[in-house]
């Protein structure tokens, strides 16, 4: 996926922020996550947006990111508009 960043592959963003929101638990890394969500948003990737939404509406206690429902819902309807 780093690879594919480099050669300016989008949807890679989503990819490796799955990998590090849903992978093993050694590997879960909700801050990086969120780090490639971001990216991909910037690139109109729904799926980014619709990931940061559950997690902006879910808070992760551990990292402490607060529950942020202005920021979710953004992020839900941008995923929405996107298809």
């Amino acid at each position: 996926y780093k690879t594919a960043l480099k050669l300016d592959i989008q949807s890679a963003n989503t990819s490796l922020g799955n990998l590090y929101r849903y992978s093993d638990d050694k590997f879960i890394n909700i801050s990086k996550a969120i780090k490639y969500y971001t990216r991909g948003a910037e690139y109109d990737q729904g799926e980014s947006h619709l990931e940061l939404g559950k997690i902006y509406y879910e808070g992760v206690r551990s990292e402490k990111i607060a529950r942020d429902y202005e920021l979710s819902r953004k992020h839900l309807e941008e995923a929405v508009r996107l298809g």
